[in-house]
């Protein structure tokens, strides 16, 4: 009699059968895989990460000694790549033409999660904006479609910014008077010390960048020098050196009195017409040259 009322209440739903599910149990399930924390992504889970975010992909093999895949897809007019580095490193970039360094230098000055470089020597110059993400470090679903819409949104400012630099009309100086100059430099965070020059009119700016001390010479407003010192280095070095750059020159300078001495120099003809960004550009591609000249000397001794 017993048992038959427990089979009674059993079919009337009164007492659950012990192999009758619930219905919240998949959606549970469905969480608490999504919190899981990764260390390492399969291709197949990324993929169905992409197709849930609508985002139609093409996939390749990556064609270097790291194991992994290359995502191609769009978004919006943006086109974009997402290199799966083993699934253990995520990178997302955009391409965009040859930038100048200053602009890009400038973005990155204010960036958390992005970064924007100018690929150079290959078959053509081209700039990129680039983010990447730690999967080794412990990363869940959500974490990796935070990491690509704000990469999205980043983009967006990026492009804007770039659009932006393009159609602004810079107002251009036959001549750059002394205030102006220094108002660029500290706009570009330079902190000098300035001295007067032996004729009217001429200004010397000394200020460092990175470990390298530079000399801004200004010649009334037309034309600007900058340069930087390092050891000597034999004439034929400095020549073999000059032989493979367009925009610098290297210079021994052998005093009668004291010691012998090498500079790397470059100069600014103002009387054709000058712009802040021309300045700060010329000051930038500057510093670079200055590393690869370091370079350049740190190998022959």
């Amino acid at each position: 009699m017993v048992c038959c009322c427990v089979l009674l209440l059993c079919a009337n739903g009164l007492v659950p059968a012990q192999d009758a599910k619930d219905p919240k149990d998949s959606k549970d399930a469905r969480d608490v895989a999504e919190l899981k924390v990764h260390t390492s992504i399969s291709a197949e889970h990324l993929e169905g990460l992409l197709k849930g975010m609508d985002i139609d992909f093409k996939k390749t093999a990556l064609k270097s000694k790291r194991e992994g895949h290359y995502f191609a897809f769009a978004r919006g007019k943006f086109k974009l790549g997402l290199y799966d580095h083993g699934g253990t490193e995520l990178m997302v970039v955009s391409d965009f033409k040859a930038l100048p360094l200053d602009f890009l230098n400038q973005w990155n000055r204010g960036r958390k999660q992005s970064r924007a470089v100018l690929h150079q020597g290959g078959k053509r110059e081209f700039a990129s904006l680039e983010s990447v993400l730690d999967v080794a470090a412990g990363v869940t679903d959500d974490t990796v479609r935070h990491f690509l819409r704000r990469f999205e949104d980043e983009l967006k400012q990026f492009d804007k910014l770039v659009h932006r630099s393009e159609t602004r009309e810079e107002e251009v100086y036959p001549s750059l008077p002394p205030e102006h100059l220094e108002k660029i430099l500290k706009l570009n965070k330079v902190a000098f010390k300035k001295t007067a020059g032996r004729k009217a009119g001429n200004f010397i700016y000394a200020f460092s960048r990175d470990s390298y001390k530079f000399r801004l010479y200004d010649f009334q407003g037309s034309d600007l020098m900058i340069e930087a010192t390092f050891s000597p280095a034999k004439l034929d070095q400095v020549n073999r050196y000059n032989l493979t750059r367009k925009f610098v020159r290297a210079v021994l300078h052998q005093p009668a009195s004291g010691n012998a001495f090498t500079t790397l120099e470059a100069n600014l003809d103002c009387t054709g017409g000058v712009s802040d960004s021309i300045v700060a550009y010329f000051l930038q591609t500057f510093l670079d040259e200055t590393r690869q000249f370091d370079r350049y000397l740190s190998k022959l001794n």
